[in-house]
Formats: C-alpha cells, structure tokens, sequence
C-alpha cells in the first residue's frame, strides 16, 4: 500500500469497499483493512450477513499479528444460514447480537447504534463492518438500505468512529457503485491483490459532491 493510500484509509470515516463476493474476496479485503485499523481503533464490530461471527473471528484472529482489540458481532441470519449449521472456526468467545432477516432494518439499526453508543460512552472508538451490503440487497431494496446506511454512516460520523462497507465489484452495475460510494467519503477498490484507494461522493450537507 503507497503512502498515499495509507494517508488516505486513515483519514477515512466511512469506506466502500469494492471487491470480488466470491472466494471469500470482501471477507479477505475487510478483514484486512480491519487489522490495518487496529492501531487507531479500540473495538471491532462486525455486522455478519454473508460469513458467519464464528468464520470471521476465525479469520481475524489468524491473520492478526498481535493482540485483537475486543470484538463484538451482529448476527444477520439468511435463509441458508438459518437452515445449515455455522461452520468457520467453533465458538465465538464475545457477545453476539443476533438479527433474525437482513430485512429487519429496525433490530438492526438498534443493534449497531447500540455498539456505537456503548463504545462513544466508554471513550471508544469503533471499527465498524459491514459484509455485505451485496447480500443485504438479496433482501432489501436499494433505496431503503441506502437511507439505512445514510444513518448508519452518520452515526459512524458522530461517534468518531471508522466504517467499512462491501459491495461485490464483479457485479455488473455501476450505478449501484456510485449509488453508495455517496455514503462514503473513501473507496477501496481490489483486484486481486491490488488495492486502488480513491475519494468517495460524500459530502458534508451545504458542499456539493463531485459526481
């Protein structure tokens, strides 16, 4: 990662992160720039839609090179997850809240401004994920789920706090891209091992975005 990319990342609030949903290519590319975030964050929240609490602290607590801040999930059950037992590394030893359907919106949001709020109180700041505003869409219209993330990011914002968002990028639809980059003042884009850091369309209210 240059220099540039790097000064870029950590000046982020809120990055859409653009990688490949297949072969585990979003979980590498947020698990990655989750660790890179440990050394200016004091707890990770994770928002599980696609991988399971248990897979993904499992693939954290493999690739990290030192101790993990405390970690806490949020469970979004689908119907394949619903349905086949959790597989991905056994149990998860931190709290986890769990969501019965990415379509439930309000538990959701409840759940993650909880996390927020607990952490804002204790002085804390927060690395937020969320995996994946592609499987969410599954479930949820756009529109709904941009306004759902319109919140989420703005509390991000208040809280002082880091997010990242994925979205597959193998999807064929640009305009979904543009659509929630307007959220997000940085964008992640992977390719393979590649990683592009660009600037988001967010804008604070009375600045006008560059779209």
């Amino acid at each position: 990662m240059s220099e540039e990319s790097s000064g870029a990342l950590r000046a982020a609030s809120n990055v859409l992160v653009l990688a490949p949903g297949v072969a585990g290519g979003g979980i590498d590319a947020c698990t990655n720039l989750l660790l890179d975030a440990t050394d200016r964050v004091d707890r990770l929240a994770i928002v599980a839609v696609g991988d399971s609490p248990a897979a993904w602290h499992s693939r954290l607590t493999d690739r990290a090179s030192g101790l993990l801040p405390p970690i806490s999930y949020i469970d979004v059950k689908t119907l394949v997850r619903s349905t086949e037992a959790d597989t991905g590394g056994g149990d998860v030893p931190v709290p986890v809240a769990t969501v019965s359907s990415p379509a439930d919106l309000l538990t959701l949001g409840k759940s993650i401004n909880s996390l927020l709020s607990d952490a804002s109180l204790d002085g804390d700041r927060v690395g937020l994920c969320v995996h994946s505003i592609s499987e969410m869409l599954q479930f949820v219209d756009r529109e709904f789920l941009f306004k759902f993330l319109h919140a989420v990011s703005a509390r991000v914002r208040s809280v002082d706090g880091v997010a990242f968002y994925h979205l597959d990028n193998e999807a064929p639809d640009e305009e979904l891209q543009i659509m929630f980059a307007h959220l997000c003042d940085t964008v992640a884009t992977f390719e393979g091992e590649q990683m592009d850091v660009s600037a988001g369309y967010y804008a604070p209210t009375g600045e006008e975005s560059e779209s």
